[in-house]
């Protein structure tokens, strides 16, 4: 997808994991229209300018692909993206991320001439930057009981919505669910890696000819007892064996996708609220990638 014109640039927080400083700009991690164009997948815009004077054409969020070492990316509309081996070794010494360990991200960087080859539908790429989004399969539990010891919940999390309500969960293909998440921690590094968010279902509550698979999102936070700072980022869900679990039971696959979560919005508030605050997705294979 090309885009000219105008543009409208929407920054990202970016969390840095050595220091905890929350940066407002980065110079690299520009993106347009974020909360349109990634739920398109790949966008190629002009109007991306990087540090060397060339515009950075190619952003998006991506599935990380590793085969025998060769590294690639793949958007929603199963499209590849080559990046050049060169372009990877650099990121990755000046970053000190390995790209392979992870499963889904966000890229940004520069088309090669040609910029697509329409037959193979893959599109060769300097790669400028990554940001990993944090991936893990859905929990499936039996019970309501058992939930709390499969996905154990001890904090709120502040919204599932960002950008005014523009940016919510979605389906990025017909198995993976991606959603944003906002939450407060204490501002130091070793506490940041306590905090785990499960997305989970419980098969008990799944009844024959049911159309809403219901998911919770469930926040763990470990030992941080703080609220010192706001952060926020996309995390994906494999739901593959949730729906497959479900059609057992229901008898087909879900038309609708709820996600449940217990929300404080934008305060410091650590206790767990009563009521839930429900999002949905509409569950239709015809219109997901294969």
């Amino acid at each position: 997808m090309k885009k000219r014109g105008e543009c409208y640039i929407t920054q990202f927080f970016y969390l840095n994991l050595q220091t905890l400083i929350f940066i407002g700009k980065m110079k690299q991690l520009k993106f347009l229209m974020v909360a349109l164009t990634l739920l398109m997948g790949i966008a190629f815009t002009s109007c991306l300018n990087s540090d060397d004077g060339e515009y950075d054409d190619i952003y998006g969020m991506v599935l990380v692909n590793n085969y025998m070492g060769l590294l690639s990316f793949e958007d929603a509309a199963g499209n590849t993206y080559q990046p050049t081996s060169a372009s990877v070794t650099q990121f990755e010494a000046n970053s000190s991320l390995k790209i392979s360990d992870s499963r889904m991200g966000i890229i940004l960087g520069k088309s090669i001439e040609p910029e697509t080859n329409e037959k193979s539908k893959t599109t060769n790429f300097t790669l400028k930057n990554f940001q990993p989004i944090s991936f893990a399969n859905a929990v499936v539990s039996m019970t309501a009981e058992s939930l709390v010891v499969d996905a154990p919940e001890t904090a709120p999390v502040i919204t599932l919505k960002l950008e005014n309500g523009s940016v919510q969960p979605f389906l990025y293909n017909k198995d993976i669910l991606v959603t944003p998440i906002a939450w407060r921690l204490q501002n130091d590094n070793d506490k940041f890696k306590m905090h785990k968010f499960a997305l989970a279902c419980v098969l008990d509550e799944i009844e024959a000819g049911a159309t809403d698979l219901v998911f919770y999102l469930r926040h763990d936070k470990g030992a941080d007892d703080k609220t010192d700072v706001y952060y926020s980022n996309w995390y994906g869900y494999d739901i593959k064996n949730a729906l497959e679990r479900f059609k057992e039971k229901a008898g087909n696959l879900p038309t609708k996708l709820v996600i449940k979560s217990h929300e404080s919005g934008n305060n410091s508030n650590t206790e767990i609220p009563e009521n839930y605050t429900e999002y949905t997705v509409e569950y239709k294979i015809a219109s997901t990638n294969q």
